[in-house]
């Protein structure tokens, strides 16, 4: 449309400058022939179909030249699709380092975890070096000939008591007395007596569980010391005591022994007498007399044997509050070392 006006303003002048050419050209020259006069019109005419016959090749041209950008605008959109990829890239490093930072943090936590560990371990060992000193020092007070080494040395061992406690208790109970009834007394269950300083102690470590790891391993171990010392102590104590109980009964039972023999002698004696004598009574007498070794057996034997059986039965009752004393030691003491990791 531009092109067709431009062309129509064009032919406009074209008509004006003919028009103002004719009426020059006959003011001037009146003898000029008109064909003369309209030559140039033609001519620029011409020109113009000559130039503008590929109308639609030069719109197509201006068309393009407009829609090229010029340099500038075109380094703004260089410039414009760096800084997005610019922007992506950022973005992609912003992800990269969020996730560094987490794996810092967990390698961080980590490391401070075995650190302690490595603490832990080195206070572990050092314990353990102090406790296999003591150790040490306790098996060479052991070995160097204690009265209480000595006393335990003379107890029979544990087996010997689980052995005997079986047939002993048959045949107690299979006896020559079993048509007899005994009345035993019983006894009084007597809790093993701990030293207050044990106590102590026991109440103490159940205290510094709260407190600090070295000082409550150090006291565990300090306890578990003397309370097996304690314990010790006990086992001869009882010892002692059922010692001498036994001595008191053997010595008992012989005094009886001996007056039941003499006993025998003086019957025997009398009944000579008697059938010497030729005496119904004294024979009477004499016959009489032999059953009473027999109800001094009975009465020995009602006084004797449930005796010697509670004495026993007190052993067998000893033995097992010491091994379940032991047992709970034991107990308490796998519990206190895995406590410590």
């Amino acid at each position: 449309e531009n092109l067709q006006t431009h062309i129509d303003e064009l032919q406009r002048q074209v008509e004006e400058l003919k028009a103002s050419g004719q009426s020059h050209v006959n003011y001037e020259r009146p003898e000029q022939p008109k064909s003369v006069q309209s030559f140039p019109c033609l001519k620029e005419l011409y020109d113009l179909r000559k130039y503008f016959v590929y109308d639609h090749i030069f719109a197509e041209k201006i068309i393009s030249m407009d829609s090229q950008l010029s340099p500038v605008e075109e380094e703004n959109q260089n410039l414009k699709k760096a800084v997005n990829l610019l922007q992506t890239q950022l973005n992609v490093e912003k992800e990269k380092r969020l996730s560094m930072e987490e794996e810092y943090s967990f390698l961080l936590k980590e490391n401070t975890g075995l650190e302690q560990q490595l603490v832990d371990i080195h206070l572990y060992q050092a314990r353990a070096e102090e406790l296999e000193t003591e150790v040490a020092e306790m098996k060479q007070l052991f070995n160097s000939g204690s009265p209480c080494r000595n006393r335990m040395e003379q107890l029979p061992p544990e087996s010997f008591f689980i052995s005997l406690k079986g047939p002993l208790e048959k045949e107690l109970s299979h006896g020559p007395w079993d048509g007899m009834s005994f009345i035993f007394p019983e006894l009084e269950k007597r809790s093993l007596k701990r030293s207050s300083s044990e106590s102590l102690l026991g109440g103490a470590a159940g205290d510094d569980l709260f407190k600090g790891h070295e000082e409550t391993c150090i006291r565990r171990a300090e306890a578990v010391k003397q309370r097996g010392v304690s314990l010790l102590n006990e086992v001869d104590a009882q010892y002692n005591a059922l010692k001498v109980k036994y001595e008191e009964l053997l010595q008992k039972c012989q005094t009886d022994k001996e007056l039941r023999d003499h006993k025998a002698v003086q019957t025997s004696k009398q009944r000579s007498k008697d059938v010497h004598g030729g005496s119904l009574v004294s024979l009477d007498r004499g016959l009489r007399e032999p059953s009473s070794p027999t109800a001094d057996s009975a009465n020995f034997s009602s006084n004797v044997f449930p005796e010697y059986k509670l004495l026993f039965k007190e052993i067998f009752s000893r033995i097992e509050e010491t091994k379940k004393d032991i047992d709970e030691h034991r107990a308490k003491y796998k519990s206190l070392s895995s406590q410590c990791p």
